[in-house]
C-alpha cells in the first residue's frame, strides 16, 4: 500500500537535510564560489560604470538578476545534478521501482533544495545591496507569488535537463553552461520586443524586477501581464513533465537505468 504523499515529503526533504549537514563543507564551497562569482560581477559593473548618471538603476537591475540568476540555476540544474549522481550511486533504479512517480519526487527535492539554500539566496541578496549600496523595494506579498511563477518555470525547464540525462548520463558540461541559458533568460530586455517574454522564467522576472526596482506593486501590474506569466510557467511546467515521462519510458525499454 503506498504511503500518504506527505510521508513521501518529509522523507525526501528529511534526506535532503542529511546531505545538506553531513556534507557541508561541499555545501558552503558551492556557496562561496556562487558568492564570489556575483560579488565580482557586481564590483565590476560598479568600477567601470562609476562615472554613469544612470548607474543607479543598472546596478539595482543587475541585484535583482543575480538574484534571479542563482535560484533560476539551482532549479534548472539540481534535477539533472541529483539524477546523474543517484545513476553514479546505483540508486536510480531503485528509486525508478518505487510507488510514486520519479517527477513527483524530484520535485519535491528541488524543493528542498531551494529551501535549504534560502538563507544563502538571502545573503546574496543581501551583500548585493551591500556592496552597491542601494536598496531595493521589498514587499514580500507582490515577490512571493511572482517568485512562485520563477520556480514553477524552472521546475519545468529542469524536468527537461533531467530528462536529457536520464537518456545519455554524462552531460556535466551541458548543465555547466546552463548557467549562462538562465542567465540570459533572466536578464531578458523584455522592453524592446514582446517576444523576449516568452522564454522560460523571463516574464515573471521581468514583473520582480519592476516590483523590487520601482515599488510596482502585484495589484498594480496589468491583468494580461499577470496571467502571460503565470500562463507561461505553467505551460513550461507541464512541458517538461511530459518530455521527462517520455524520456522515462525510453530508459525503461532501453534497459538503461541501471546503466552508467
Amino acid at each position: 500500500m503506498k504511503a500518504p504523499v506527505i510521508q513521501l515529503l518529509k522523507s525526501v526533504w528529511r534526506k535532503q537535510l542529511l546531505e545538506f549537514s553531513r556534507y557541508w563543507v561541499q555545501t558552503v564551497g558551492d556557496g562561496i564560489n556562487t558568492l564570489i562569482v556575483v560579488l565580482a560581477v557586481l564590483l565590476g559593473v560598479r568600477l567601470a560604470g562609476s562615472g554613469s548618471p544612470t548607474l543607479g538603476n543598472t546596478l539595482d537591475a543587475l541585484v535583482v538578476t543575480l538574484f534571479l540568476w542563482v535560484i533560476g540555476m539551482y532549479l534548472m540544474s539540481s534535477f539533472s545534478w541529483d539524477l546523474v549522481t543517484e545513476a553514479n550511486w546505483g540508486t536510480l533504479e531503485q528509486l525508478m521501482m518505487s510507488p510514486y512517480d520519479f517527477r513527483l519526487i524530484a520535485v519535491f527535492r528541488a524543493a528542498g533544495t531551494l529551501f535549504l539554500y534560502a538563507f544563502e539566496f538571502i545573503l546574496i541578496l543581501g551583500l548585493g545591496l551591500l556592496v552597491t549600496g542601494r536598496t531595493l523595494t521589498l514587499d514580500f506579498l507582490t515577490i512571493l507569488p511572482l517568485l512562485l511563477l520563477v520556480v514553477v518555470a524552472g521546475l519545468g525547464v529542469g524536468l527537461f535537463v533531467a530528462g536529457i540525462a536520464l537518456i545519455h548520463k554524462r552531460i556535466q558540461s551541458v548543465i555547466n553552461l546552463l548557467q549562462w541559458v538562465v542567465l540570459s533568460l533572466v536578464m531578458a530586455p523584455v522592453g524592446l520586443s514582446p517576444l523576449f517574454l516568452l522564454p522560460p522564467m523571463s516574464a515573471p522576472a521581468a514583473l520582480i524586477r519592476e516590483a523590487m526596482t520601482q515599488g510596482t506593486r502585484l495589484f498594480q501590474f496589468p491583468e494580461t501581464s499577470l496571467a502571460l506569466a503565470a500562463g507561461l510557467s505553467l505551460l513550461y511546467f507541464a512541458l517538461g513533465w511530459f518530455f521527462f515521462g517520455l524520456q522515462e519510458r525510453k530508459a525503461r525499454q532501453g534497459g538503461l537505468l541501471a546503466q552508467y
